[in-house]
């Protein structure tokens, strides 16, 4: 079977998304290829109902030859709950005891939760307004205006 850009695009995109999620890729592009025309699911991969994935033992270890399987992804989905530990209450809680911003930046690299926006008054219900958010839905827009017939 001759390959294509497409098939190209399938095997980047693939070693992207493991790269992304920190795992190892210690495929070629022909690995790859011949793996998947080897288990007769090629055009039959990936995401959704039916669909074939290339799955790692155990959820463990790289994307490399000795360590890989075809499956179906839903196959792959319930036995990658198996290994998930199911409490991730208090301590097992990978957030746990983290704060989701650093203290110790200058206040214009803080978050953008964290950030205090310049204010105006409403001439018609006086509340204090973000100035991005008063001209659309206040000054002449507010509800309680006046109305003028």
């Amino acid at each position: 079977m001759a390959f294509t850009n497409k098939d190209y695009e399938k095997f980047y995109f693939q070693k992207s998304a493991a790269k992304g999620r920190g795992i190892d890729w210690q495929l070629s592009f022909e690995q790859w290829l011949s793996w998947w025309q080897a288990t007769g699911h090629y055009h039959e991969r990936g995401r959704g109902k039916g669909k074939y994935v290339m799955s790692r033992l155990s959820d463990m270890g790289p994307y490399s030859l000795t360590n890989i399987e075809c499956k179906l992804g839903t196959e792959n989905i319930s036995e990658a709950y198996i290994h998930k530990p199911r409490d991730q209450s208090g301590s097992n809680n990978p957030m746990y005891g983290k704060t989701a911003w650093n203290k110790d930046l200058p206040k214009d690299q803080q978050p953008l939760y964290e950030h205090e926006y310049d204010t105006a008054v409403c001439p018609h219900c006086q509340r204090s307004i973000p100035i991005n958010v008063i001209k659309r839905w206040h000054n002449d827009n507010c509800k309680l205006k006046p109305k003028l017939d």
